[in-house]
């Protein structure tokens, strides 16, 4: 709680942290820090991991504020990208109701899993079928 006119730097003008650092209690030793940015929506765009950049991660929404895909690796300049390939990246393909309709999941630009998926008027889950290397399979 941020009473009268205290302040704390890792947070910004609406109280979202923007971020975050572990160490030990002595404070000699940071295990973990990681940096935050966010849209003028309030969804958070990015994480980057200032100890280890590889696992830094990169998000997009969509006209719902719907995360639709991550990305993970090293954000390039101005932590608006990942530099190419993502070492890991997930997609999701999301209905009105954001049920998933697909979800799509990839490690370093090669395709690990292509699901689609389907569901019922009440939202219930009915096939799930993926598709690796052109055979559909439904489980």
């Amino acid at each position: 709680d941020l009473a009268g006119n205290q302040s704390f730097s890792a947070l910004d003008n609406f109280g979202r942290v923007t971020g975050q650092k572990w160490t030990n209690a002595a404070a000699t030793t940071t295990f973990d820090e990681y940096t935050y940015g966010y849209s003028t929506s309030g969804n958070r765009n990015y994480r980057k991991n200032n100890q280890s950049t590889a696992k830094s991660e990169l998000y997009a929404y969509d006209n719902l504020d719907r995360v639709t895909d991550l990305q993970r690796g090293t954000l390039a300049s101005g932590n608006a990208s990942i530099t190419a390939p993502a070492v890991r990246e997930e997609q999701f393909t999301l209905d009105k109701l954001g049920n998933w309709t697909g979800y799509l999941t990839k490690t370093t630009a090669t395709t690990d899993l292509d699901q689609t998926r389907s569901h019922t008027l009440a939202n219930e889950l009915t096939t799930i079928g993926t598709n690796n290397g052109g055979l559909l399979i439904w489980d």
